[in-house]
């Protein structure tokens, strides 16, 4: 007698999906020197390969405690410092005792440098303006910093800062206006609690941003417990009650360092990470918060302790793990953002990947629920364009230990006439929603609505390409998944009639030597299309630059007497140029210093033009040199002589710089131009002159003079 079992193919579903981070792939990097602080501060960043920059403020420099920055490969694992030179310009060289160099670290995803600015000649905005000493003494304003828009479809900026001895001593944080004015004061509530001493602005694509305020001295039933303070918009500038982020464990200083870790969970709402470097007895830990439509709070978190690693690394001593704490990068293209967490305190430093775990669930749909011997045919419902297959096995009387099998397969047809095959008509349209027009750094995102239609019949398994440059990622999309540089979104096993979607574009790397952005989608599905011509599109949005450029000079020394006792005189020219954005501007300046000579002797003589941006050495060269002679001078009065390249009689030469781009309102281009002037011919063309004007002209690529 024949036992028949019948086992029927089904359709598996995605029923959930969360992220948890892949211990058992974490790689360490550590240095030998413990007492180097190595991880104090660390800066993940993509690339092929990516890298992490990591700050150790107490590395020697011989006898001295100078600091370094490392620059880890996160292929080989291997580090170096950061040896002087970056991008053929050079850079800050540490060798002053007590610099604390690296002890913060700051850039975005991809690029970064080690600079040093001499304070002296930068001219910024300063918040606030003109301080009440009495106010603001020995508050530690400035502590912490960040930036936002509070108001929701609003573009206006307030800058905050943290002031943890404020309030006396409770702390406060402040939010100034762009033009200076206080707009807005949070304070603490604890005395010595140090409220301030750590921000982070969840940003909004509309406005209408939140803040989280650590307080990592905050004492609960135990001495400094720590806590962060979760202030969530009410997008007019103001915040509702503040939900109190924390872990309740004793010395822990939970909130010194508080980073934004991006979307992990790709559930449209940012994360955040919150570090307690001195938990559990000084080894630290990390607690990522999980965002929500209503923000943050302590039922939605996971830790991160260095015992969930120790099966990979079982021997070593971690102290002082979450002092450092990078943003979340996704460096291995997976969708999931990756973070690096820096031990000062025994030199090391963690990679830590997340991965994705999906939560599947299979059912199988049947018109039966029992089959009898006189069951002839009965149905199961089948999701999928795949075969249905229908495995049927018995055994034999003559062996209880044997089975044998037949198989049943089943093709599903498309119902797409007799050929079986779906002859489709799709058509695809996309229109960006917004400004018509980029301007880098101030657009951060774009949104492209698209539409699909079918006309024609069915389409399976149909799927939207959509290609973008390389600097441009897609936003809280869990549908698409990139493949191959392209995003691969599935619409569906099965569509008719027409299907719209909305995609956001993460601008924030946008090059600022693009003029055009494409943008191309299309679509394909199984079958034939109609009219294949219809189904892909390219959009290209225009880009512009919008800069707002400033130039200011200095002649040191505004004037001199001449002094026919000495062979030569110098004078130093200082221009300044500033840029307050919002677009990048691409600095190419030439700068024209006047020439002329008496009886075959050169008056003025160029020494030296330097150039830097923020500290970053340009370069510079001679882009002409015309012929000298004497000229004829315009005169201003009788006894005075200008000699300006203004002035179209008068020969001059031209030094070009180029410094690349540069962005933010608090960088600055200087150029030093070093003249002298030669006392003896200058006194023979004085012989009728009490005065003599000489002024050197710069001008920007954009027509600017000074």
């Amino acid at each position: 007698m024949l036992k028949p079992l019948i086992l029927i193919n089904f359709c598996v579903t995605l029923s959930s999906a969360s992220f948890i981070i892949n211990y058992t792939a974490t790689r360490m990097i550590a240095l030998n020197e413990t007492d180097s602080y190595f991880g104090y501060s660390v800066l993940l960043q993509k690339g092929n390969p990516p890298q992490v920059i990591v700050g150790a403020p107490r590395t020697r420099q011989g006898k001295q405690f100078a600091g370094s920055v490392y620059k880890c490969n996160l292929s080989t694992f291997s580090c170096g410092k950061y040896n002087g030179i970056l991008r053929d310009r050079s850079v800050y060289a540490p060798n002053k005792n007590g610099d604390f160099l690296g002890s913060v670290l700051d850039g975005d995803n991809y690029t970064g440098a080690l600079v040093r600015t001499n304070l002296g000649n930068v001219k910024s905005n300063v918040f606030p303006s003109k301080p009440d000493l009495s106010y603001y003494h020995e508050s530690y304003l400035g502590y912490a910093v960040a930036w936002g828009r509070f108001i929701r479809r609003s573009n206006a900026v307030w800058y905050i800062s943290g002031a943890p001895r404020g309030d006396n001593l409770k702390g406060k944080v402040i939010f100034f206006g762009q033009d200076g004015t206080v707009r807005l004061t949070l304070s603490g509530e604890q005395f010595g609690s140090y409220f301030g001493s750590s921000l982070l602005v969840i940003h909004k694509p509309d406005g209408g941003d939140d803040v989280l305020v650590g307080a990592p001295m905050y004492s609960g039933t135990t001495f400094d417990e720590g806590c962060v303070y979760y202030y969530k918009n009410k997008n007019d500038g103001t915040f509702a009650q503040p939900i109190k982020l924390s872990n309740k464990k004793s010395l822990s200083r939970f909130g010194t360092v508080i980073a934004d870790l991006g979307d992990i969970d790709l559930d449209s709402f940012p994360d955040c990470t919150i570090s307690a470097p001195y938990e559990d007895d000084g080894v630290g830990a990390v607690y990522i918060y999980f965002g929500t439509k209503d923000g943050f709070s302590n039922g939605n978190v996971h830790r991160i302790a260095p015992s969930k690693f120790a099966t990979v690394y079982p021997k070593i001593v971690v102290r002082g793990f979450g002092l450092g704490v990078s943003k979340g990068v996704d460096i291995y293209n997976k969708k999931h953002n990756d973070i690096v967490i820096g031990a000062y305190q025994s030199a090391q430093i963690f990679v830590m990947r997340s991965h994705e775990i999906t939560d599947l669930d299979a059912a199988l749909a049947a018109d039966v629920n029992r089959l009898y011997t006189s069951t002839s045919n009965f149905s199961a419902n089948h999701l999928n364009v795949d075969p249905f297959i229908i495995r049927y096995q018995y055994f034999p009387v003559d062996s209880v230990n044997r089975t044998e099998e037949k198989i049943l397969e089943i093709p599903v047809t498309y119902e797409c006439g007799t050929d079986n095959i779906c002859h489709t008509n799709m058509t695809i349209k996309a229109v960006i929603v917004g400004r018509k027009v980029l301007v880098v750094g101030a657009d951060r995102e774009l949104k492209v609505e698209v539409t699909i239609q079918n006309s024609g019949e069915a389409a399976y398994q149909l799927k939207l390409y959509i290609d973008v440059a390389p600097e441009i990622s897609l936003i809280n999309l869990r549908e698409c998944d990139l493949e191959n540089g392209s995003y691969v979104c599935a619409l569906g096993q099965i569509f008719n009639g027409t299907v719209k979607k909305s995609f956001l574009l993460d601008l924030a790397n946008l090059r600022p030597n693009r003029t055009r952005l494409p943008v191309s989608f299309r679509v394909e599905s199984i079958g034939q299309d109609v009219n294949p011509s219809d189904d892909k599109l390219t959009l290209h949005v225009p880009v512009t630059l919008q800069s707002n450029l400033h130039v200011s000079s200095q002649s040191v020394p505004d004037s001199v007497l001449l002094n026919k006792s000495e062979t030569t005189t110098t004078m130093t020219h200082y221009f300044l140029v500033g840029n307050q954005g919002p677009s990048p501007y691409d600095l190419k300046v030439t700068i024209f210093v006047p020439q002329l000579e008496v009886n075959g002797s050169n008056i003025l003589e160029i020494e030296s033009l330097e150039g830097s941006v923020n500290g970053i050495v340009t370069q510079c060269r001679h882009s002409n040199k015309n012929p000298r002679g004497m000229v004829k001078l315009s005169q201003n009065n009788v006894n005075t002589t200008a000699l300006s390249c203004s002035e179209s009689e008068v020969n001059c030469t031209a030094l070009a710089c180029d410094g690349g781009y540069f962005s933010k309102s608090s960088e600055n281009a200087i150029f030093v131009l070093k003249l002298i002037i030669r006392n003896e011919p200058l006194a023979r063309f004085m012989e009728k002159k009490n005065q003599i004007l000489i002024q050197s002209t710069i001008l920007l690529k954009n027509g600017t003079k000074e």
